[in-house]
């Protein structure tokens, strides 16, 4: 009898031992598994963090940082408040916005405002890049806002031919609109202004600041006069 008890107490000690092995390997093999389960998730979570990130708005620029730079402008220089709009040619947004803001150009005073026309061209438009161009290139023979306007209106006709044929409307030496639409120096200054714009949180076009603070996109013409007469 006694032997049959021994038997069992040693089965059961055994029975223990496995047991603890089995966990031990159990326990192990768990681990093992979280380990790989984090180490294949860390990218996944990254990437995931990175793009809430990026799609997080972007702080507003101080407004003292939006500066006009170098870029044409109408109206008087030290004017009472200052309209800063990033735009693209090939927009028809900002084509709205342009009705706008010329109605505001004939509305104020060269003394009461300024307006800043910064080039944000659009990778998805192709004509926007060469009609930035076209612009900066009319505004080295002082027809700056003359072929501003022009491309507004003729937005859906934008060609290099038709640049050439808008220059000759508007008497410009064309021979010298062409060497400068084809210069290094304009290219750059575009993409400087887009660098700015894009430092300013501009992500689309048109994009407006009055004074440095942002006031929207492609306001109305009322709408836009309204903000500009709570600045003066």
């Amino acid at each position: 009898m006694k032997d049959s008890w021994k038997v069992i107490a040693i089965l059961v000690c055994v029975l223990f031992v496995i047991s603890l092995v089995w966990q031990y390997f159990a326990v192990n093999s768990t681990q093992q598994k979280l380990t790989d389960l984090q180490a294949r998730s860390a990218p996944l979570l990254e990437a995931y963090e990175a793009q809430m990130k990026a799609n997080q708005p972007a702080p507003a620029p101080n407004p003292e940082d939006v500066k006009a730079g170098d870029s044409f402008f109408t109206g008087a220089a030290e004017a009472k408040t200052t309209l800063i709009v990033f735009t693209d040619f090939q927009c028809p947004y900002c084509a709205k916005m342009h009705e706008s803001i010329d109605a505001a150009r004939k509305k104020f005073s060269s003394s009461d405002l300024k307006i800043v026309y910064r080039n944000f061209p659009l990778s998805g438009h192709p004509q926007a890049l060469p009609a930035a161009k076209a612009v900066m290139a009319a505004g080295k023979q002082g027809k700056f806002i003359e072929m501003a306007d022009l491309l507004f209106k003729n937005q859906t006709a934008l060609a290099d031919d038709k640049y050439v044929e808008w220059a000759k409307q508007l008497k410009l030496n064309v021979s010298k609109f062409q060497e400068d639409m084809k210069s290094a120096a304009v290219e750059e200054a575009i993409n400087k202004e887009k660098a700015d714009g894009e430092s300013y949180g501009v992500t689309g076009t048109p994009a407006a600041f009055l004074d440095g603070v942002q006031i929207g996109g492609a306001l109305e013409a009322n709408a836009l006069e309204a903000k500009i007469r709570e600045k003066l």
